[in-house]
């Protein structure tokens, strides 16, 4: 709605969606500037919310009126933090690669960008996601043969077993160091 009253634009066309429009104060139809605007539908947004992105001209002076503007409209300035909040909250990301754009945000090094860049991807996540997988295959194979006799099925080996608990360990200390 507040959009639509400083943009005077009758169709920005479909979400995701880059759009030429003059920003224009309310009050007085002066033009502010002219900018990209991106309307995301939420949930298909980072946040899961609906979320409309200004690519303004630099400086502070046009920033500063777009968001008086905005204000006047009854919109607020986004806390630091919030997008990752409302992205984790509303199950666009988990609690890894919530902390992973935190220390991407905060890092000064390459190394740990590089890091925490994978983990906001999801590499450290889908990692153990995969372990716990093949984990819990293999407790279920393990329950599974304690219902039964060996005449009834026919019973994996224990060394099969210490096989597959090693690779499982491997896999594990992989992500370790590679996270």
């Amino acid at each position: 709605i507040f959009l639509k009253k400083i943009v005077l634009k009758k169709n920005l066309g479909h979400p995701k969606t880059v759009s030429l429009c003059s920003v224009f104060n309310p009050n007085n139809k002066r033009q502010i500037d002219q900018s990209l605007v991106v309307f995301f539908k939420g949930p298909n947004s980072f946040t899961g919310d609906d979320v409309v992105e200004f690519s303004l001209h630099g400086g502070p002076v046009v920033s500063s009126k777009v968001i008086q503007v905005l204000k006047g409209l009854g919109c607020r300035e986004a806390s630091p933090g919030e997008f990752t909040y409302r992205a984790f909250i509303n199950g666009k990301i988990d609690l890894i690669q919530a902390e992973a754009i935190n220390s991407l945000i905060k890092t000064n090094k390459d190394v740990n960008a590089f890091y925490a860049s994978k983990n906001v991807e999801g590499f450290l996540s889908n990692s153990l996601i995969n372990s716990q997988k093949k984990l819990k295959e293999l407790i279920t194979y393990i329950e599974h043969e304690l219902d039964f006799t060996e005449e009834e099925i026919d019973h994996v080996s224990i060394e099969n077993y210490l096989l597959q608990t090693t690779k499982i360990i491997k896999g594990a200390k992989k992500i370790q160091t590679s996270s």
